[in-house]
């Protein structure tokens, strides 16, 4: 528990209805009670005049929360009042002159961590739902809140844990012999272990692009029609669009949000032999942003004489160059562009490694079919399963699965308990850092800082 008693506005700068400050700690009741004319009772919501030596600051809503139940798990005090700056100003320097002190950014919720109110990926699903972009952002960052991503690693903690118990029993009890079959069974239990910590990855690796917003990169020759598909779906002219072949020279990006789901477009140079030095420098940028892309839109001129192409074999040999493959699981969506020149009607085909889409970004024929094909391939793999997952979550996750890897080929090679047993600790540690249950003052200073200050 905390000795000093915090205070912060806890709702956005800016004029409206209603202003909150927030008040926790050992001094908030008798903080409340000294600037507020209602008695205060545990949980019940108060009308009341808050004043100082000089009268009314404001008048409002006061409820008190007294620990351990409360979000802090200390005593707590919110007073919400009306939203103006200079009135929430006043009562936050009155709380302050009563004794408590001005809240750091993400305090609030570091207490609530610090007194076992929530976990570490608890209190980074706050951080996340307040700063969710899209709809289904803000649904999975609420499963994580809910504690659905802590469920699975406390799950994972308490397998790994119990095959620690078997196996440190071997250790320690050398002279009962641990037969074949109970070798065989530790073996079965970490192949169980591994199995269930890379579902979990998955799940992860699908949260960072729900947080961080999915990624389209959008490639193909020049003066094919990638600037001005970036400029449609953004509803505005964020590319410029010549006859020139060339003209976008560095990576144009535009969020989007689209069924629910935010989606980063990535406009790209085109991919050709160039000896323009800038022109070269853009199109090393669209190598890399191909080789992380979730998404990638291959367009070409349909009233071209193009012959039948592997798209993937296509990218793959003019990233060669670079020295760059795509990721393994980008979704392909080969774009035939400009149909209006060869009246072609507008249509999809789906073939086995990607879909092929013939429209016309200037006549604006089959856009929708484009639209329906981005909107499916984010929902695939997708469920109301899923959480809001962060970059040092899939690290540690990715450590974890290492440590007992290398834990179970020493083991099937040599038999040897003791470096099973602290491969198995290792593992253990990782997955504690992300829940927090192991942690270091730096990591916390970090993660907390980056919240709203009230929060």
């Amino acid at each position: 528990m905390n000795t000093d008693t915090i205070a912060a506005v806890a709702t956005a700068s800016g004029k409206g209805g209603i202003g909150v400050i927030r008040v926790s700690g050992p001094l908030a009741l008798r903080i409340a009670n000294d600037i507020c004319t209602a008695s205060l009772r545990p949980r019940e919501a108060c009308f009341a005049s808050f004043f100082d030596k000089d009268g009314v600051v404001d008048q409002g809503i006061v409820i008190f929360f007294p620990a351990p139940h409360s979000f802090t798990g200390e005593d707590v005090v919110e007073f919400q009042g009306h939203g103006s700056n200079i009135v929430l100003n006043q009562l936050l320097a009155l709380i302050v002159s009563l004794g408590a002190r001005a809240a750091k950014p993400g305090e609030f919720s570091e207490r609530a961590f610090l007194n076992n109110k929530i976990d570490l990926l608890q209190a980074e699903a706050i951080a996340d739902l307040i700063d969710s972009q899209s709809d289904y952002a803000a649904r999975s960052a609420l499963r994580s809140l809910r504690g659905t991503f802590s469920n699975k690693i406390n799950t994972l903690i308490k397998n790994v844990t119990d095959v620690r118990v078997f196996v440190e029993a071997g250790i320690d009890f050398p002279d009962e012999e641990i037969d074949v079959a109970s070798q065989q069974f530790i073996e079965q239990q970490i192949s169980f272990i591994l199995k269930s910590i890379s579902d979990v990855i998955n799940q992860a690796e699908r949260g960072c692009s729900i947080k961080d917003g999915a990624s389209a990169v959008i490639v193909g020759s020049p003066n094919v029609g990638k600037s001005s598909l970036l400029n449609y779906l953004a509803a505005e002219d964020v590319a410029i669009v010549t006859s020139t072949a060339g003209t976008t020279r560095d990576v144009l990006r535009q969020e989007i949000i689209l069924k629910g789901r935010s989606i980063k477009f990535i406009d790209t140079a085109g991919l050709r032999s160039s000896s323009d030095e800038i022109e070269q420098e853009g199109i090393k940028k669209a190598a890399a942003h191909i080789d992380t892309a979730d998404i990638i839109l291959y367009l070409q001129d349909a009233s071209a004489n193009n012959k039948e192409i592997n798209v993937k074999k296509d990218i793959e040999k003019k990233l060669a160059v670079f020295h760059i493959k795509p990721h393994s699981s980008s979704t392909f969506i080969l774009v035939n562009n400009k149909i209006d020149l060869i009246d072609k009607e507008p249509s999809v085909i789906q073939k086995t490694d990607l879909i092929e889409i013939n429209l016309s970004i200037k006549s604006e024929q089959g856009i929708q079919h484009l639209e329906v094909a981005l909107a499916e391939s984010l929902e695939k793999g997708t469920g109301e399963s899923d959480f809001v997952a962060r970059h040092r979550h899939v690290t540690s996750l990715h450590d974890a699965k290492q440590c007992i890897e290398r834990g179970s080929h020493q083991f099937k090679t040599t038999s040897a308990y003791e470096l099973l047993a602290e491969d198995l600790r290792h593992a253990q540690d990782n997955l504690g850092k992300i829940t927090g249950a192991i942690t270091s003052d730096a990591l916390l200073g970090e993660i907390f800082s980056s919240f709203c200050i009230g929060k």
